[in-house]
């Protein structure tokens, strides 16, 4: 409601990322994954902060390897997306542009259990020029919704707020 854009729930199912609960924003266009489809977990914003408690052996092992190449056919090297998990676990969030729709952009900030490892997240997808032109609005409003959650599920901590603005 306070942004008017897609927002989800995210989660691993297997070695795989899944959108769990989905509130659709007003546009007339559809800009995400149907709620259970299977994506690969490098292709997410998600993806970064979903395996961000595992060791970087443990995220090899976790995503196959075909899972690197993304929808454009490029292949990201694993090394390039464990370096982009280890700075979301750092900043809090992941935002981009998506790597598989290319107008969109996405974010996505962890949900915590009370052991410190994200179990969920809560997303935007939202068109790219509107995500840049609000990301810090967008990622104050998912910050303070998973936070909320977190909290409830027993976790505590205080978020680096200097580097939503960045």
């Amino acid at each position: 409601e306070e942004t008017r854009e897609t927002a989800q729930m995210c989660l691993l199912e297997g070695r795989k990322y899944t959108v769990a609960m989905m509130r659709e924003g007003i546009r007339p266009f559809r800009i995400s994954s149907n709620i259970g489809e299977l994506v690969s977990i490098a292709w997410t914003a998600s993806g970064r902060l979903l395996v961000s408690h595992l060791s970087d052996q443990q995220i090899l092992d976790l995503i196959p390897a075909e899972d690197f190449v993304l929808p454009n056919g490029r292949r990201m090297e694993p090394a390039e997306f464990i370096a982009q998990v280890r700075q979301a676990s750092r900043d809090g969030f992941f935002t981009f542009n998506s790597e598989v729709e290319n107008f969109t952009h996405c974010f996505a900030v962890p949900i915590y259990q009370a052991d410190g490892a994200c179990i969920a997240t809560l997303c935007l997808v939202a068109p790219r020029e509107d995500g840049l032109r609000n990301r810090t609005a967008y990622l104050e409003s998912l910050i303070k919704a998973a936070d909320e959650i977190s909290e409830k599920l027993g976790f505590h901590k205080v978020r680096n707020q200097a580097t939503i603005a960045g």
